[in-house]
């Protein structure tokens, strides 16, 4: 199995039961397992968060980053290979080994994990706003849609056949309005041949997941106003949309996962139009 995996659960000991339980199982990591990791206070953060995952190097898969993936095409074959960076994953044992340098001795390694920290830093500063205008557009869109029908995202899953049409649409003025990643980085889709191939895009998946959370922050009644809070929002809907790609995901985060499940039960579908 390939599961994308939360920075949360990188020093779970159940991530490792998980690679060490099949040598077919692959612990799959995303842009935002480094950032999160190096965005932190300490570079020690990151050094104890890949320890478990060091220890299996050629169970590692490693993604491209989001914007990469916004770019590319939704046919059904190869959804996954082209989400992977193929080069990075093949180097995985090499930046293990670049850690342990940095750990032990410094040196040029540890200069360049200080760059890219800063780096990281500056990332996660940034997305406190963009997170903000996207949770808040979205809100928009669907508090139009009256309090009957969003009591009706409150009783799914499963959505009868309105709701999956009300769904479908909101994702659509949100891709059409520029929320979800747009906000961040206006980033070209390269047009689908079906609804399968638009569905199967990520920013479709990424916009529909942006949805789903979002109507969860509505139904926990949330102000919209703690900007650390939207801002892990924004970063727990790729972790999810990364994960409706693959296997599931694992992560201590009851919220993501409940947001995966709902996003998995849609997406069928979605894709038939039904």
């Amino acid at each position: 199995m390939r599961k994308i995996v939360d920075s949360n659960f990188l020093r779970s000991p159940e991530l490792r039961d998980f690679l060490s339980r099949d040598s077919s199982n692959m612990a799959v990591l995303t842009s935002y397992t480094s950032i999160e990791s190096l965005g932190s206070s300490k570079l020690s953060t990151l050094f104890q968060n890949m320890e478990i995952v060091a220890s299996f190097p050629q169970q590692i898969l490693i993604l491209k980053s989001t914007r990469h993936a916004a770019r590319m095409k939704g046919s059904p074959a190869g959804l996954q290979r082209r989400l992977v960076h193929s080069g990075q994953t093949k180097d995985f044992h090499e930046y293990v080994q670049a850690l342990e340098r940095a750990k032990a001795g410094g040196g040029p390694e540890l200069k360049y994990l200080e760059d890219l920290s800063f780096k990281a830093k500056t990332e996660l500063e940034n997305m406190r706003l963009a997170a903000r205008i996207s949770i808040l557009a979205a809100q928009g869109l669907v508090s139009e849609l009256g309090a009957t029908r969003i009591q009706s995202f409150r009783n799914g899953p499963p959505y009868n056949r309105s709701t999956r049409d009300d769904i479908y649409s909101l994702v659509l003025s949100m891709i059409n309005g520029g929320i979800s990643l747009d906000s961040a980085y206006p980033l070209p889709i390269k047009d689908p041949k079906s609804r399968e191939e638009f569905v199967n895009t990520f920013i479709f998946r990424h916009s529909l997941v942006m949805l789903l959370l979002t109507i969860n922050l509505i139904n926990g009644n949330e102000k919209f106003t703690n900007e650390e809070k939207l801002r892990n929002s924004l970063v727990d809907a790729n972790f999810v949309t990364f994960a409706t790609f693959f296997d599931g995901m694992l992560s201590n985060d009851g919220n993501a996962l409940k947001q995966y499940e709902r996003a998995m039960s849609l997406l069928p579908a979605l894709i038939e139009g039904n």
